[in-house]
């Protein structure tokens, strides 16, 4: 299932190019999950914070310190993610993958090298075990979940 924000005809040709030239953040890079993410300029209404995704600051993280770049770390706002690869991505993708950052940033406070974990199929095993956690939940969009590889 894709979600897409509607954009007017003018908008077009810039959809169309918007993620090729987006890079991967750093972490989604090392895991191979070609995730690009786009900016969309968004207004401020004057509450504190009212701009903050933690979820965005997770997934821009640096692999060495945990840390996201200061531009990734408030006032972030709307953002359109898509797929370099072109394939779909559904909500419970990218639940998936910000979880599995927002996991790897707990090690970070414990002093232990998360460098294991910027594999693969170190994603793959933990998602495994993340659906199944869901299902027990009753989250049933998680049954029969397809691997976020093709």
């Amino acid at each position: 299932m894709a979600m897409e924000v509607p954009i007017g005809p003018a908008q077009r040709s810039r959809r169309i190019t918007l993620f090729l030239t987006n890079k991967v953040p750093p972490v989604l890079f090392l895991l191979e999950f070609p995730l690009a993410i786009y900016r969309v300029p968004t207004r401020d209404n004057g509450t504190h914070g009212c701009l903050d995704n933690r979820a965005i600051t997770c997934l821009n993280m640096a692999p060495a310190t945990g840390i996201a770049p200061p531009n990734w770390q408030s006032g972030i706002g709307t953002v359109i993610l898509a797929r370099k690869d072109k394939k779909d991505i559904t909500p419970e993708h990218y639940e998936g993958i910000w979880m599995y950052c927002d996991y790897i940033r707990d090690y970070f406070g414990d002093g232990v090298s998360p460098t294991q974990l910027y594999r693969r199929t170190s994603f793959e095993r933990w998602f495994e075990g993340y659906k199944r956690e869901a299902i027990q939940m009753g989250r049933s969009e998680f049954i029969n979940m397809p691997s976020l590889y093709p």
